[in-house]
């Protein structure tokens, strides 16, 4: 549900589109506004078939190049890290860097790496847009017995505002600004995450607190803030969050979020077959997942489901007719829309609505799951186009990255992140 009021009154010339997951290419978002705006974009760019439909005109913007935009202004695209890209814009006398979520989910080495490239660029900034999440309620998404869940929303969403204050030091501009991350979900199962993601010690608080002498420039905006020639000319700063306002103000929105159509039989046995399909292109790898395990997908909606089963290196898939039975009897229960999963094993960023937690809910029955990676083979089983790669590759590649002391947090890693009330 896109907040689009402050663009009622906006003459828009460029729509600029970082990379293709849907929180940055919302096709649906898109059609809403004027084509006469042009689509900023990286050339190559994976989104481009779908970008071309919309109707816009299309500006691809390469790696090294200055673009010039008119009456001055000069943009440049820079591609970072699994296709996403920030942007930098410059008339001569402001500039402006936005790194939406390109850079802050990335290793400390890796972000070091482009907060020069951009000094190179741009030494003197006026600007900073800077995103402190990764539009991921993860792991908040996941439910597992023991688990503190506000601690645990808390230490994820610290950890992004100490990295954003990490950001806006290094680069040191006139003005700093914490967006792209305040999302509110408004199912009834994941409304709870809400108030401890959004009111945890906030960017700018953490910035002031390193350098109180410069919190003046970290400034944790709102719809309508302004300002003009280096000025402040309107003042609007964010104020906690209150689940209650958020009821208040969006209560069709959230019965419209909480209402789920019925689920077909035919839609359920196009998804069986894709899942199926998928499962039978990858079951060398998913045949050598160290364990078995059984997988429940629920629909909301319905009492049907399918059961993914492991035993040793086989893999199965069954369609299940009514859910409520045995549940207990399974390690992961995905529940989640029929049409969230169909999209996931159809669409290229589709599987980011099941696993950031905007889409779905994972229920652990025990916690002895947490370490084994289950959640990275259910990824892999509900989407061909997530990357698997070699596991011996991959472990070869951790060792290295600590062997160079390169061992960086993994930001997916649902051990790490989860906090218990109670020792599991």
């Amino acid at each position: 549900m896109p907040y689009l009021d402050p663009l009622k009154q906006a003459g828009i010339d460029y729509i600029y589109i970082s990379h293709g997951h849907e929180d940055h290419f919302h096709p649906p978002t898109l059609r809403t506004l004027d084509r006469s705006a042009k689509l900023l974009v990286a050339r190559g760019a994976s989104f481009l078939p779908e970008a071309r439909e919309l109707g816009f005109e299309l500006i691809e913007v390469s790696d090294n190049e200055a673009r010039g935009l008119g009456n001055d202004v000069v943009c440049r695209i820079i591609p970072t890290h699994g296709g996403d890209t920030f942007m930098t814009l410059t008339d001569g006398v402001e500039t402006v860097v936005n790194l939406n979520d390109a850079i802050h989910p990335l290793p400390a080495y890796a972000r070091r790496k482009f907060i020069k490239v951009i000094k190179r660029m741009h030494p003197e900034i006026d600007y900073l847009f800077c995103g402190h999440g990764v539009a991921s309620h993860f792991p908040n998404c996941y439910v597992v017995p023991g688990k503190d869940r506000e601690a645990t929303a808390h230490k994820r969403q610290l950890y992004f505002n100490e990295v954003w204050a990490d950001i806006a030091s290094m680069l040191a501009p006139k003005y700093a600004f914490p967006f792209a991350a305040d999302v509110v979900l408004l199912e009834d199962d994941l409304q709870w995450g809400n108030e401890p993601i959004h009111n945890t010690t906030r960017p700018t608080e953490v910035f002031a607190c390193r350098l109180p002498d410069r919190s003046k420039q970290a400034l944790d905006i709102t719809s309508g803030f302004e300002v003009v020639d280096g000025q402040v000319t309107k003042t609007r700063l964010r104020v906690p969050l209150r689940m209650d306002d958020v009821r208040e103000a969006y209560g069709d929105k959230i019965a419209q979020a909480n209402r789920y159509g019925s689920v077909r039989d035919d839609n359920v046995n196009e998804v069986y077959e894709l899942l199926k399909r998928n499962i039978n292109g990858r079951r060398t790898y998913l045949g050598s997942f160290n364990g078995d395990y059984r997988v429940l997908i629920r629909f909301r909606g319905g009492s049907v489901g399918l059961s993914i089963t492991k035993a040793g290196t086989d893999i199965n898939v069954t369609k299940i007719s009514d859910v409520e039975v045995d549940t207990g009897t399974y390690d992961v229960v995905l529940v989640t829309k029929l049409a969230y999963l169909q999209r996931s094993l159809s669409t290229r960023f589709g599987n980011d609505l099941l696993f950031v937690g905007s889409g779905g809910v994972l229920l652990y029955n025990s916690t002895d799951a947490l370490g084994s990676g289950l959640n990275d083979e259910i990824m892999a089983m509900v989407s061909p186009f997530y990357y698997t790669g070699s596991r011996m590759r991959r472990r070869l590649k951790a060792a290295l990255k600590r062997l160079v002391n390169r061992d960086e947090l993994d930001l997916y890693n649902i051990k790490r992140w989860t906090v218990f009330a109670t020792r599991p």
